[in-house]
């Protein structure tokens, strides 16, 4: 949204955030943002995925919010 894209459906969003902030090396992830998200689809509910999941979210959050605010400091 910040990169006045349309945004209409979850996989556009997910595919356009890869192609925007990954794909560019803006954000570094150690896979695709899709890889990520998705991954949630090919696991088993479990309480160690939880716990995983939740840590690989809160780094990305991390990775999102450092370079959200250094995108606002510099506007």
């Amino acid at each position: 949204v910040a990169e006045n894209k349309k945004t209409n459906t979850q996989a556009g969003i997910i595919r356009q955030f890869d192609e925007f902030f990954i794909d560019t090396f803006k954000i570094n992830l150690d896979s695709s943002f899709a890889d990520l998200a998705y991954q949630i689809n090919k696991n088993v509910p479990s309480k160690a995925f939880a716990i995983e999941y939740l840590k690989q979210a809160e780094e990305f959050y991390k990775k999102a919010d450092a370079f959200r605010k250094q995108e606002v400091a510099h506007a």
